[in-house]
């Protein structure tokens, strides 16, 4: 988004709508990434419980 508002502002381009449509489809993957709830499938395993040496150790 910045990249266009300084393209328009500073060397009078005037943006296409696929450029737009690029604009928001990274807006939106951004925003879809980072609200969380869902676990990442980045291969890293959730937490594990602690075993029963931990707990009273």
């Amino acid at each position: 988004m910045l990249a266009v508002l300084l393209g328009v502002l500073f060397l009078g381009e005037r943006p296409t709508a696929t450029q737009f449509a690029g604009c928001a489809l990274v807006v939106l993957t951004v925003w879809h990434t980072s609200r969380g709830g869902a676990p990442s499938s980045s291969g890293t395993p959730p937490p594990r419980a602690p075993v029963e040496a931990e707990r009273h150790g």
